[in-house]
């Protein structure tokens, strides 16, 4: 069995080919001729994930194998690497991909407690790239994620009291199921992680018990 590693980071790539008709197959049968090694998945593609243009994921390697898609500061090993089919540097990603993306990141990110700020382009650690495209804007993870500070949950805890809740846009207060929680709601980037002291909680609408991670 392969070294594991904890995955502290992800990093997104594109193939810098056509879009629509680059497959799983063709680049994993391209990384085949770099490599002379191979995952336990039998593949020998660089790459933890691939989403080709119809939205179709893919995994290559297993989360907590080491990539071979990022050697700049290490980090084929504490990163999970994330591929699209496409050049954009002269197109952009299709619906489906973002949509597929989109899904893949938030489970990602509540799986290995990955923060959106750990969320990173190549062309973060090879500055001569400029992977995944100069079309692929640095606001383009916020905009993924439908993460933009409206959106996010404030902390509030009454004075002298222990318990933390969460507040949404509408003014309604929401419990926290437990530690675990708090912290994969941290880790995804729901809410900010200052917690503001408020006198009492008249002024929230009573909200739902949030709950982000298993029981078990």
């Amino acid at each position: 069995m392969p070294t594991t590693y904890k995955k502290n980071y992800i990093i997104l790539h594109h193939t810098i080919t056509a879009r629509d008709t680059t497959t799983f197959e063709a680049v994993n049968n391209y990384h085949k001729g770099l490599w002379n090694f191979e995952s336990s998945l039998g593949f020998f593609i660089g790459y933890h994930y691939f989403i080709d243009g119809k939205g179709k994921v893919y995994q290559g390697r297993n989360d907590w194998e080491a990539g071979a898609h990022c050697y700049q500061e290490n980090k084929n090993y504490d990163s999970i690497g994330i591929c699209l089919t496409g050049n954009f540097d002269t197109e952009t990603p299709s619906q489906a991909q973002t949509a597929s993306l989109g899904t893949l990141l938030k489970d990602l990110m509540q799986k290995h407690l990955i923060p959106k700020e750990n969320i990173k382009f190549h062309r973060d650690y090879a500055g001569y790239k400029s992977c995944p495209g100069t079309n692929i804007k640095t606001d383009f993870i916020d905009k993924l994620l439908n993460n933009s500070i409206e959106d996010t949950m404030k902390l509030i805890q009454k004075k002298g009291g222990t318990e933390v809740y969460a507040v949404d846009k509408f003014r309604r207060r929401h419990a926290i199921l437990n530690w675990d929680t708090f912290q994969r709601g941290l880790a995804m980037g729901l809410w900010n992680s200052e917690i503001e002291q408020v006198n009492d909680f008249s002024q929230y609408a009573a909200g739902n018990v949030i709950i982000l991670a298993p029981d078990n």
